[in-house]
């Protein structure tokens, strides 16, 4: 697991309160150990809204730590939540505080709940961050220090905060509270800190005052924010779902009758429309037509290199006279005649160009061996009438993909071996005559489900998704953002493609680049390759899987165990000698190895996983020869 360890000085011993402030999008429950003792599970298991130091919250559980000097360990199985800061108070210093605040509350007459509240605020919130500098200030080196204080409290805030992890380190602040701290600290220096408090008194009712205003007058979206940013993360720090001044049921019993009630009233109310909430409405992109108009030529591809007059909408001229160009609408966009014009019969290129795809699918390449580029500088067909006769086919088969796909894989071309002989050779030795069939390397996605299919893992259910953000959520800065999990036995087409949190298994096999488009994919020979079949928990897995289903055959000698495993790895029974090679490759392992550790799959995590099992010394050996086949060239490739 993932750890991150503290000292801390318990001197006592005893209850104490651990407070941590941290950020996840998602539920990532920590365990913590006092002294190699567990002490705490499920920490930080609640998600605040996203892992930016905006969604920072604070959490806090009771704990036990022996006494004096303690190693305090959290950690957890698999990728951490966003951890800002951790405090431990003794419950001595608690009840020294809990005091502080009645008296406090009972000379001033205010809410003890709140009190408590604005303390804790002051103390550890980021947006406060120049009271506490101010704070510190001893009374009597108050003259000789504020200026200095101040000075550099504007030079902190003096520019607004960079991007990135989302915090300015020098400031401390997050980047939406800078404007509103900077205005906090601009000014001659404070006379005292009395003067610091009635500066945040007049901020906190400027910014009441308006919200009050804006509510009366504002009305849909706009009535759920102020209009200026820097009042806003004001008033959420104030009014906020973690706000100080928030509505919660530690201060509600200091509200008279009449608000406790109305309380009452509008929380019953509100469980009862979440026991009610209608499931999403499913969304999707769509487009809608804006004001039809010309636009200039980008040359080059260059948007910041423009023509300066617009060029008319219009069709290809080099294509003109092959089929009738549509006039286009001076009210339209020109889509509806541009998908006609594609999509015309006698088009030179649509159905020429989606039939040699469709053959290069196939066979690894296509009549033309240049997909994207049917032009001069691309290749020629080997086959030119064969590539007229289909996409003459395909046209009089209403564009049937499905047809297409059974008349090629129903041919005798598609049918043949890969067998070779020395007169093909000698005649078409890059066999572009299609005499053989040619070895072929599986693509990424069926790479993985063989993997799980020989392993009988592979979950052949139909429909659903597997992507876990919400729209926008999967647009990540670094990968601990992240939100996915590549760890689902389902079927590859539904596995999350993410730009820049590609799955492992997807970028070692040649997945290409989601964010361009290219015509076929590379199919590399590295060494990642090999060592992925060699480490990877998920070839183990099923490794271990299928040499488990092979001994659990009673009727099957070890020889016959063999012969089956090939059937199941390469669909053909094993050669003799290859029988051979493989009962001594496992009498070897099963004396010389000794026995093994389990390799479960999907990962068990979390805080209960379970420890890995031990495996048998022949479970081990059958498990390594099992591995062996899935990481064979004969497994991944098709002849």
């Amino acid at each position: 697991p993932q750890f991150v360890e503290y000292e801390i000085d318990a001197a006592d011993g005893g209850p104490w309160t651990l407070r941590v402030r941290y950020a996840a999008g998602e539920s990532r429950p920590l365990r913590v150990l006092a002294g190699g003792t567990v002490v705490a599970e499920n920490v930080c298991s609640e998600a605040t809204g996203g892992f930016s130091v905006e969604d920072l919250a604070w959490t806090a559980i009771p704990v036990e730590l022996p006494a004096g000097t303690t190693r305090v360990r959290f950690e957890r199985t698999g990728a951490f939540p966003h951890l800002d800061k951790v405090s431990f108070t003794s419950d001595a210093e608690r009840a020294a505080f809990d005091a502080d605040v009645e008296r406090v509350a009972a000379e001033q007459g205010l809410d003890a709940p709140l009190v408590a509240r604005w303390a804790e605020a002051l103390a550890g919130e980021s947006i406060f961050t120049p009271w506490r500098a101010y704070a510190a200030i001893p009374a009597d080196r108050w003259d000789a220090e504020v200026a200095e204080i101040t000075a550099d409290l504007q030079a902190t805030f003096a520019a607004d905060a960079r991007e990135g992890d989302g915090t300015n380190s020098r400031s401390g602040a997050t980047p939406r509270e800078v404007p509103f701290v900077r205005s906090m600290v601009a000014g001659p220096p404070p006379r005292d800190l009395a003067a610091v408090a009635d500066r945040w008194q007049a901020a906190t009712s400027l910014v009441l005052d308006t919200w009050a205003r804006h509510q009366a007058t504002a009305k849909d979206d706009a009535a759920k924010a102020l209009p200026d940013p820097a009042q806003e993360i004001y008033r959420l720090a104030l009014l906020g779902d973690r706000g100080v001044l928030r509505v919660g049921p530690e201060v509600v019993p200091y509200y008279e009758d009449g608000l406790r009630a109305r309380i009452a009233e509008l929380e019953a109310t509100r469980a009862e429309l979440a026991a009610t909430t209608p499931a999403p409405i499913e969304r999707g992109i769509a487009v809608t037509e804006g004001e039809p108009r010309d636009l200039p030529v980008f040359i080059r591809g260059d948007h910041t290199n423009k023509r300066d007059t617009p060029e008319p909408r219009g069709f290809l001229t080099v294509l003109a006279g092959t089929v009738e160009s549509p006039e286009i609408p001076t009210d339209g966009s020109g889509r509806l005649e541009l998908a006609r014009w594609i999509t015309d019969p006698e088009h030179p290129l649509t159905a020429r160009t989606i039939v040699n795809r469709v053959w290069a699918w196939h066979f690894g390449r296509g009549i033309v061996s240049t997909p994207s580029n049917f032009g001069l500088r691309g290749g020629s067909p080997t086959h030119p009438e064969l590539l007229d006769w289909l996409a003459r086919w395909f046209v009089a088969n209403d564009w049937s993909i499905k047809d297409l796909h059974r008349l090629i894989m129903n041919s005798a071309v598609y049918r043949l071996s890969g067998e070779s002989d020395s007169l093909g050779l000698e005649i078409d030795p890059a066999n572009e005559l299609w005499w053989r069939r040619e070895p072929r390397r599986l693509e990424a996605e069926p790479i993985r489900d063989a993997i799980l299919a020989v392993g009988g893992s592979l979950d052949r259910t139909v429909g659903g998704s597997l992507l876990r953000s919400g729209n926008f959520g999967y647009v990540t800065n670094d990968q601990s953002n992240s939100n996915e999990r590549y760890t689902a036995t389902r079927r590859a087409i539904y596995m999350p493609v993410i730009r820049n949190d590609m799955y492992s298994l997807f970028s070692t096999f040649d997945y290409t680049d989601p964010s361009i488009s290219l015509e076929a994919r590379p199919a590399t020979v590295v060494a990642q390759q090999s060592l992925f079949m060699m480490n990877s928990p998920m070839v183990a897995a099923q490794a271990e899987s299928l040499a488990a289903r092979l001994l659990a055959d009673e009727s099957l000698d070890d020889a016959g165990r063999v012969s089956r495993a090939y059937e199941i790895c390469f669909s053909r029974p094993a050669e003799s000698d290859e029988v051979e090679r493989a009962v001594a490759f496992i009498g070897r392992i099963e004396s010389g190895a000794g026995p093994g550790t389990s390799v479960p799959w999907p990962p068990t995590e979390g805080m209960n996983a379970a420890e890995a099992a031990d495996l048998t010394p022949r479970h081990h050996a059958w498990r390594s020869l099992c591995k062996v086949l899935i990481a064979s060239n004969e497994f991944i490739y098709v002849r």
